[in-house]
């Protein structure tokens, strides 16, 4: 008893610890950063006797919420460096300054209605979409602060300074031998970080923060901002117009003359931002998806082996048969003739052959692994990719093998596409971080173009009249080559901003007038459209959290083959690999609604 008693007395009351801390000449502000004051990841309910409180600062104590502080009547709060995942505190209404720096954001409610400073530094680009819809709210912002934007310039440089330091200690090695081994491995990986940071920023040579399209209408969505990220702004370096809301955009009279079957006026994109998202319903967990070139049909095929048949102006077919396994290639014939079919092919090699007319299916053949597939322009001959160096040729009436060229590249060939107009056209892209063109009379003994890139691709694609080729790799990496080279060449890099994540795979095509790129990743919610002369991001088409399921990323996406502002892709969840449907955006119609 008399332990416990005097334990008890030894303990400081909450009082007592705020009277230890607090600045007696300023007795209006609190600064914390002892998890004292916190129960369970929450301020301890105490807080609520502080009510003469008009400045609070609670940083690196864990705080997962608020708690009870949105009882006090708060001037300025910091929340620095704690483990706030999620923040709404509407009615902190007398909240002029807020402070969520360092926080793993991924949700933002709605935020206090008269914040003049607002400062969300060093948080994950990915936590922008839903910042956006809160933050343009704030009509009397004159203070934002959304750094690391391009993240990977202080980051690259982090990941120097801390080699240079091994490098230092490597010099003082007793062992000679030793310390020379050590020495050359650290410097090779300061060279190739440096090698990096030349790489990303000729990559976005010219590009400013202030082209990211959400960023750039934020800016414009707040009328008494004066500065960003500490700089003052100047309102008329951002190229974007205000508009009374970011679903409204001067594409009006594009979409009446497209309504009345007018396709010549081409798109007049600047920044642009819209969330309209339609989902296909009636389709099952799908997994890849291709359209005919011929029809337009779309073929989906889902993680359970079904093969779904859209048109959007007949009812969804359903083919539920032999395959059974996840779908991973889809090839369509691509001559009038044939137009009806297109081979499927499961995660196990498995070949089908379906026809969508009468939505008949039938094996064709097996192979040990399948990637991707694609069929040429006058349906003789079909490439099969697996885990190889090399590609696999069939004869089409037969779907006997024509030729298996092996050791093409020096790493894995994930994906070979023909050429659009030339059926003896074939590109390759490969874990070698090269794109390679053949022309398949020459036996594929030497390539007619070298591509290089500096990431490792996953996805290849060839404009529609063979002049072009857009590759994509890790972590927005996304180039466009010019195929009229015939040599060694380098590419053009669309400018868009990194994660720094390497497990963030991105998939990119051209759209059906060439005059885009359409990417979208797998560590990001939004498909991007890029001008394919420039680079330049022009649209953002993002996922909003408000509207649609929590999903983590974009597994894959087609653009439609006759209509260049219709994109179809396949978001998930990527705790046990949730598919969330297929999703059709219509950006022109999302733009004038």
């Amino acid at each position: 008893m008399s332990k416990g008693f005097i334990r008890r007395v030894l303990i400081p009351s909450f009082q007592e610890k705020v009277n230890q801390i607090i600045n007696q000449e300023n007795p209006f502000q609190l600064e914390i950063h002892d998890n004292f004051f916190c129960y369970r990841g929450l301020p301890r309910n105490e807080f609520t006797t502080l009510t003469q409180l008009t400045g609070l600062t609670i940083t690196s104590v864990g705080l997962t919420g608020i708690g009870c502080l949105t009882s006090l009547q708060l001037i300025n709060l910091d929340l620095t460096d704690n483990d706030i995942y999620s923040f709404s505190a509407p009615q902190m209404t007398k909240l002029t300054s807020l402070t969520l720096d360092k926080n793993p954001l991924s949700s933002i409610g709605e935020l206090p209605p008269n914040l003049i400073h607002f400062s969300l530094k060093d948080i994950d680009f990915r936590s922008l979409v839903p910042i956006f819809k809160a933050v343009t709210q704030l009509k009397n912002l004159t203070s934002l602060n959304l750094e690391r934007f391009a993240p990977w310039r202080e980051s690259n440089e982090e990941k120097i300074e801390e080699l240079q330091q091994q490098f230092d200690q490597v010099s003082n090695l007793e062992d000679e031998s030793l310390q020379g081994i050590m020495g050359e491995r650290v410097a090779i990986l300061i060279q190739q970080l440096m090698n990096q940071i030349d790489e990303m920023t000729n990559e976005i040579q010219g590009v400013e923060e202030c082209d990211n399209p959400l960023f750039s209408f934020i800016i414009a969505s707040l009328p008494k901002l004066e500065t960003i990220n500490g700089q003052k702004l100047d309102k008329n370096s951002v190229r974007i117009k205000q508009y009374s809301s970011y679903k409204e955009t001067p594409v009006i009279e594009f979409n009446e003359k497209r309504q009345k079957g007018i396709q010549i006026t081409r798109f007049d994109t600047e920044l642009h931002c819209c969330n309209k998202w339609n989902k296909i319903e009636g389709i099952n967990k799908p997994r890849q998806l291709d359209f005919s070139p011929v029809t337009g049909e779309l073929v989906v095929g889902s993680l359970n082996g079904e093969v779904y048949i859209y048109n959007e102006h007949f009812p969804i077919k359903t083919i539920t048969s032999i395959i059974r396994k996840p779908i991973y290639g889809i090839g369509w014939f691509r001559t009038h003739q044939n137009q009806s079919k297109v081979v499927i092919g499961n995660n196990e090699g498995n070949l089908f052959l379906v026809n969508t007319s009468d939505t008949t299916c039938r094996q064709l053949q097996t192979i040990e692994i399948l990637l991707s597939l694609h069929i040429n322009s006058n349906d003789e001959s079909m490439v099969t990719t697996g885990n190889e160096c090399g590609v696999t040729i069939f004869d089409t009436n037969t779907f006997n093998i024509k030729h298996k060229f092996d050791s093409i590249h020096q790493g894995a060939v994930n994906v070979a596409r023909f050429g659009s107009i030339d059926p003896n056209l074939l590109v390759t892209s490969s874990h070698d971080k090269t794109i390679k063109a053949w022309d398949l009379r020459t036996k594929m003994n030497n390539p007619i173009q070298v591509m290089k890139g500096v990431s490792p691709f996953n996805s290849v694609g060839i404009n529609s009249n063979d002049t072009a080729v857009v590759a994509a790799g890790k972590d927005n990496y996304v180039v466009r080559f010019d195929l009229r080279k015939g040599e060694e060449v380098r590419g053009l890099n669309m400018k868009l901003q990194k994660l720094l994540e390497d497990d963030n795979y991105t998939r990119a095509y051209f759209n059906s007038d060439n005059d885009s790129v359409i990417i979208a990743s797998t560590k990001q919610t939004s498909l991007f459209v890029c001008d394919a002369v420039t680079g330049r991001v022009t649209t953002e088409c993002f996922f909003d959290p408000s509207e649609i399921e929590y999903c983590d990323g974009l597994l894959s996406l087609r653009p439609h083959p006759f209509d260049p502002y219709r994109v179809y892709t396949i978001p998930f969840e990527e705790q046990d690999f949730k598919i969330k449907g297929l999703y059709e955006c219509d950006i022109i119609n999302s733009y004038s609604h």
